[in-house]
């Protein structure tokens, strides 16, 4: 024993060493030595494994506090291990070759550690693997994936600890994987095993990238559809929502490698089928010579849902008059008619299978209103950054020379045709994705916040002002739509109970909680301040929210500030917009 402890505690020195070598450039080890360090690290766990007396397989499905470990396994250092590799993770990008040979090993020694490590090192895996997207060569990123969403993340999440790093984990999937059936990989494995997926979603749409964002929303009104026509019937752009594989029967030995039906978590059946740590996944006629061998029961896979917007109720003996979905189940007993796949359910059949189930069902449902709610906050934030995704990418467009639709009219309609859009077709449409939100889910009633309202209505006038730049094509009329269809309604409710508001952010000097977008986001003098804050007052006049009586509030004071903060040489610019 003692000597199997020195040469583990030699063997993490010597991956130290490694990176010092690499980091340093001097004498840099081979790939080959890379590999056998890390290739006996594997071996020597998965011989521990082998070796543990009996221990429930609940115990490698999920992190158990109750489980006492010390009598399991030798009392090895691998914590060391751990962060040894996570060194060498660090500069991974400095080796010359071999870069998939040595992330492979890489990750087969992290599904063989995983069930070792203390608490709060096994919740750092996810995120520490889910960094190594973009760093690993591509054509493992399905591989990588599967290791997070299979393993890790099923072991860390537990009931009785919040997992704060999940919004992370779907924000590097998302940005750095093009694949978008390990999109949905993620999120439904996700849901198998975590109540607010929906608010972590939320989350990454708030803090997240451009192009995470993308997938997000995406994704967001796939598992979470609105219950409306317009919303439901839209068409993709670009981004389509694409089903996961399920793996293929893992056994060495199977001869037919038909498509996973069942995990197995035992470690010792993993070891003797696969040379692997759990799960192992196995098809029908392995996963039922197993259970019948060796007398143990296998874990059925939750199989991929429908890439279509199914808001139909799909519980076989639904009698709801009203069978639209709004919810979905993921637990066994509910999906186990249903051949393993969640269940989309209507309102009296959500309630109806969950009455008296015994144990507590893992079922997702949306929203309908955020004030007042953990996500308000950020749900807010998320409807702004949609509604920039567009008019970000549309400024500098009238410095280019393109005119605003309402001035185009004004000077005679000669350049109303269609125009050359720099812009990517999803960049373009992904502010539809916050008016959706906005309009269903944040609604200007009395009680909503007035500076969130505030907040969002200035940027929407941003908005406004900039997708009047956008060319008559099919999608320029798409977003236009959204203005008749969802918006003037919002508007014309958040004049009736925040009135104050709508004229607050309407003035040439608004206040702090409605500067935002456009020249709020960059430096910029009072000139080009009062040249935007008045494109987008005339932006929104067409569309008869502004009364006579708001019109005789704001426009007297539009013209002191152009009195008192401007010199009288920067009238000619706004003279055009005030003839």
């Amino acid at each position: 024993m003692a000597t199997r402890a020195a040469t583990f505690s030699a063997k993490i020195r010597t991956l130290s060493d490694f990176h010092t070598r690499i980091s340093s450039n001097q004498q840099p080890p081979s790939t080959a030595e890379l590999l056998t360090t890390l290739r006996y690290f594997h071996q020597t766990l998965i011989g521990f494994l082998k070796e543990l007396p009996p221990v429930p397989q609940s115990a490698f499905r999920s992190y158990s506090s109750t489980l006492s470990r010390v009598n399991l396994y030798p009392n090895l250092n691998y914590a060391g291990l751990y962060y040894g590799i996570a060194n060498l993770l660090e500069v991974l990008p400095l080796i010359p070759s071999s870069h998939v040979a040595i992330a492979d090993a890489i990750m087969d020694t992290i599904k063989a550690l995983y069930f070792f490590l203390p608490r709060d090192i096994v919740e750092q895996l996810p995120y520490l693997m889910a960094c190594q997207l973009g760093v690993f060569p591509a054509e493992l990123n399905k591989k990588l994936v599967h290791l997070v969403c299979d393993c890790l993340i099923p072991f860390t999440i537990t009931s009785d600890q919040e997992a704060l790093y999940v919004p992370a984990i779907l924000m590097l999937v998302l940005q750095h994987s093009s694949d978008p059936s390990l999109h949905t990989l993620l999120v439904e494995s996700l849901l198998s095993v975590k109540e607010d997926v929906y608010e972590d979603l939320i989350v990454v749409l708030a803090r997240g990238t451009s192009e995470a964002r993308i997938a997000t929303a995406n994704l967001l009104f796939h598992y979470w559809p609105l219950l409306n026509p317009n919303i439901l019937h839209r068409k993709p752009v670009q981004y389509r929502v694409q089903a996961w594989s399920v793996p293929t029967c893992q056994n060495r030995n199977c001869p037919d490698k038909d498509i996973s039906v069942k995990r197995c978590y035992d470690p010792i059946i993993c070891a003797q089928y696969g040379e692997t740590a759990p799960p192992i996944a196995l098809c029908k006629n392995c996963v039922e010579t197993v259970e019948y061998e060796k007398k143990l029961k296998a874990v059925p896979i939750c199989n991929p849902m429908a890439t279509t917007d199914n808001v139909v109720c799909q519980n076989r003996g639904c009698g709801s008059t009203n069978r639209l979905a709004v919810g979905t189940c993921f637990a066994e007993d509910c999906i186990r008619p249903h051949q393993y796949i969640p269940l989309r359910l209507c309102q009296e059949c959500f309630d109806a299978l969950h009455t008296e189930t015994v144990g507590k069902h893992m079922r997702h449902k949306g929203m309908t209103s955020v004030w007042g709610t953990s996500v308000e906050r950020d749900m807010v934030e998320a409807v702004v950054k949609l509604l920039k995704e567009t008019s970000g990418n549309l400024e500098g467009y009238e410095s280019e020379g393109r005119r605003p639709k309402w001035l185009r009219q004004l000077e005679g309609g000669h350049t109303l045709g269609r125009e050359i859009d720099k812009m990517a077709d999803e960049r373009r449409m992904l502010s539809r994705f916050g008016v959706w939100l906005l309009a269903a889910l944040c609604p200007p009633v009395p009680q909503a916040d007035p500076e969130s309202i505030g907040y969002m209505m200035s940027m929407l006038f941003q908005w406004f002002a900039t997708t009047a730049l956008l060319p008559n094509d099919s999608m320029g009329a798409a977003l236009e739509q959204l203005k008749s269809d969802f918006v003037a309604d919002w508007i014309n409710l958040a004049i009736l109970n925040h009135y104050e508001t709508f004229v607050e952010v309407l003035m040439p000097d608004p206040p702090q909680y409605a500067q935002v977008g456009g020249v709020w986001d960059k430096l910029c003098t009072k000139k080009e301040q009062m040249r935007e804050g008045l494109g987008k007052l005339f932006a929104v006049m067409p569309y008869d929210v502004i009364s006579l009586q708001t019109w005789n509030r704001i426009i007297p004071a539009w013209l002191q500030s152009i009195c008192v903060d401007l010199d009288e040489e920067d009238w000619a610019e706004l003279r055009i917009l005030l003839w």
